[in-house]
């Protein structure tokens, strides 16, 4: 019985050893099986795949306990149907270990009901981190659709060249691109979420189902019933062990995530994610953009030269681009007198004829048609949308709208995904160890239990009479 005690408190505390040596190796160098088990330096790289195999491997004593609990249960299992007669015959009087059961049946629903809390909180904070990036490559590709869609609506006028329409179209594409990936990657992500939040419900509840059953059946004395049921536990105990591997993990890729969000906050040049998302160098879209901006730069400065010609000295159209060769935005170095784009129909209407009335026979003063006006208004309104969607665009273009989602994600969601996820794994952890001691507790039987389970199952009352009557046969 003492060697019995002292396996279960191992059973106890090698997971708590091995977690601790595992939490040391959370940094760059962690084991590689893929790589000879050697150490992997790579850093955090999601297409890397060495760098989740090692991810992966710092559950490895959760899949280690799964596996060697899982042949020692074959292994048991078939001494027992080989010797089993001997081990009914002996006389073990343990009495004592029925309070400690219900101890740990308690100690159980109190463990499945923390792991399905953990389960559900780190789905919750994971999956804001998921729509918080989903919204952001949303809005990102938005903020392009805005600048190509009223490129479009005016690229058949004189002002428009073939030039600005390719580059509109490139963004177009580009735009297009992201918003497949990102609903690509968030669906695997999703799904992911899903099965493994659902397989830990299922998990936990199924083994305090099991726990309650082993008890009851424990103490009403149904041995058929008891056995069968630890024979379910045993694999149940299997699932715990590796799913507590899983979980941490987890909690380990997500403290590596959260790590490699405050270094790109830091310094996106040297950071981990710096090769992912290199907002300091030359981005697949960046050309288009800047010729985005020349384009509608040359086309204020165009219209500038006409109104001045045809309008004399009505005032000047800001142009919000800095000189070139990159042609900045910057709409606050507009001087205060000068015209927004949006704002040329304003002047125009001035000397528009109204609503009907052919160009030759408008009011004196009036020389701009009714259908030339409104052909300026779409083109003005469609050039100051592009105006308005450029601060976005620049927001994108030079990575300051991720780099605000990842800020929000640090802040809000860091900390708890973290929490969740450590709840979860030490939960599964704790459940499996309490369903491993549980059977240990239940697993010997003294001879009022024979006697009793002889009473309500005439099976084993048969068996036990001719256990008795006949010689051991060894297998």
């Amino acid at each position: 019985m003492k060697a019995v005690l002292l396996l279960c408190f191992w059973i106890a505390l090698l997971p708590v050893l091995i977690a601790e040596a595992a939490q040391c190796e959370s940094g760059p160098a962690r084991i590689d099986p893929l790589n000879g088990f050697n150490k992997y330096r790579g850093g955090y790289n999601l297409t890397n795949l060495h760098y989740w195999s090692s991810a992966a491997f710092t559950g490895v004593h959760g899949y280690v306990l799964a596996a060697v609990w899982f042949i020692v249960g074959l292994l048991l299992s078939s001494i027992f149907l080989c010797y089993g007669e001997k081990f009914r015959r002996g006389r073990w009087r343990v009495l004592w270990l029925l309070p400690l059961a219900v101890l740990l049946v308690l100690f159980a629903i109190a463990a499945s009901g923390l792991a399905m809390a953990g389960s559900a909180g780190f789905r919750a904070s994971a999956g804001a981190v998921e729509d918080k990036i989903g919204g952001t490559a949303r809005d990102a590709s938005g903020t392009i659709y805005n600048v190509t869609t009223s490129v479009t609506a005016i690229q058949g006028e004189r002002y428009i060249s073939e030039r600005l329409v390719n580059a509109s179209a490139k963004l177009g594409i580009d735009a297009s691109a992201l918003q497949r990936k990102a609903e690509r990657n968030l669906r695997m992500i999703s799904r992911g979420l899903k099965i493994l939040h659902a397989s830990t419900v299922t998990l936990a509840s199924v083994c305090l189902v099991s726990a309650l059953g082993l008890l009851g059946s424990r103490v009403l004395g149904l041995r058929r019933t008891f056995i069968l049921l630890v024979c379910l536990s045993w694999v149940l105990i299997s699932l715990c062990w590796a799913t507590s591997g899983l979980y941490f993990f987890v909690d380990r890729f997500a403290g590596d995530t959260c790590q490699a969000l405050e270094e790109y906050q830091r310094d996106a040049r040297n950071s981990s994610l710096g090769e992912l998302i290199p907002c300091e160098e030359e981005l697949p879209g960046r050309g288009a953009l800047r010729d985005v901006r020349s384009e509608i730069s040359g086309i204020i400065d165009k219209v500038n030269k006409n109104i001045s010609v045809s309008f004399g000295a009505v005032g000047a159209v800001c142009n919000p681009f800095s000189p070139p060769p990159e042609f900045m935005y910057q709409p606050q170095s507009c001087a205060s007198g000068e015209i927004r784009v949006g704002d040329i129909p304003k002047i125009l209407e001035t000397y528009a004829c109204s609503e009907g009335e052919a160009g030759n026979r408008c009011e004196q003063g009036k020389f701009i048609s009714a259908s030339d006006f409104r052909s300026t208004l779409i083109f003005t309104s469609s050039l100051q949308n592009i105006l308005n969607s450029f601060q976005a665009v620049e927001n994108l273009a030079n990575c300051r709208m991720i780099k605000e989602a990842f800020s929000d994600i640090l802040n809000e969601e860091c900390g708890p995904m973290k929490k969740w996820a450590r709840t979860a794994w030490a939960a599964m952890t704790a459940l499996a160890v309490a369903a491993s001691l549980l059977l240990f507790s239940l697993a010997p039987l003294s001879n009022n239990d024979r006697q009793r389970s002889s009473a309500v199952d005439p099976l084993f009352a048969e068996e036990e009479g001719q256990g008795k009557a006949k010689m051991d046969v060894d297998c």
